[in-house]
């Protein structure tokens, strides 16, 4: 039996980004999870990244059998802090995703490798939530996609509440095995700044892809997650 596989989406993002992948994982026999994160929860007044990490804890605890953890972009700085120390994870994925050493927060890492282009789309609204300008989300984040898809994601991203300037309390990625992802023809995390923090992973591929392969690629990012499931 393969095993099972919990998605963890990125900032402004869902659930609902990873629906042209888990198709193809259901067809290899692969059950998998895609979990909604607090911060991008519109019903939610306050959250953070720890309330997120906590999300995802409670669904490997569901889980009858230890997962592979798929985090993408933020969602890299949640399977780090939320997969430490879980019986139920057995290997991290991370897809052109934050991978956090302890101490560090996702603000810093990004401004370690300034993106001008995606710092000038990040709007603040007076709830404290933030949201990225509709202009921006074909360009920095669905660049290899058609206009079908764009508008698809345009549709559902959603602001988001905190996360980005909290530090990182666990790490997961030190007693688990890893595999990052590099998306080469990213425009939003810098491929440069995923090699540094690839380095840090027992495994690297690159692939020459956007920010978001799960759109543009879904069978590449199916096929490889099947083949670290075992399936």
């Amino acid at each position: 039996m393969p095993a099972p596989v919990v998605l963890v989406h990125g900032a402004w993002h869902g659930p609902w980004c990873w629906e042209r992948v888990t198709p193809l994982l259901e067809a290899r026999g692969i059950h998998s999870v895609a979990v909604g994160l607090p911060t991008c929860d519109p019903s939610r007044a306050a959250a953070t990244l720890y309330d997120d990490a906590a999300s995802l804890a409670t669904a490997l605890d569901a889980l009858d059998a230890p997962a592979v953890v798929v985090g993408h972009s933020y969602g890299g700085m949640v399977i780090t802090q939320g997969a430490a120390g879980h019986p139920r994870a057995r290997h991290l994925i991370y897809l052109c995703a934050f991978m956090p050493e302890e101490g560090e927060s996702l603000d810093a890492l990004a401004l370690s490798a300034p993106n001008p282009d995606l710092f000038a789309a990040i709007e603040a609204g007076a709830d404290q939530r933030q949201s990225v300008s509709a202009d921006a989300v074909g360009p920095l984040f669905y660049n290899d996609c058609d206009g079908v898809t764009v508008a698809w994601a345009a549709a559902r991203l959603r602001s988001m509440l905190g996360g980005f300037g909290e530090a990182i309390t666990r790490v997961a990625w030190r007693d688990l095995p890893s595999t990052y992802i590099v998306c080469a023809d990213d425009r939003a995390i810098p491929p440069d700044l995923q090699r540094r923090m690839a380095a840090r992973a027992a495994d690297t591929i690159e692939w020459q892809t956007s920010h978001s392969p799960f759109a543009s690629q879904p069978a590449l990012v199916a096929d490889t997650i099947a083949a670290i499931a075992g399936a």
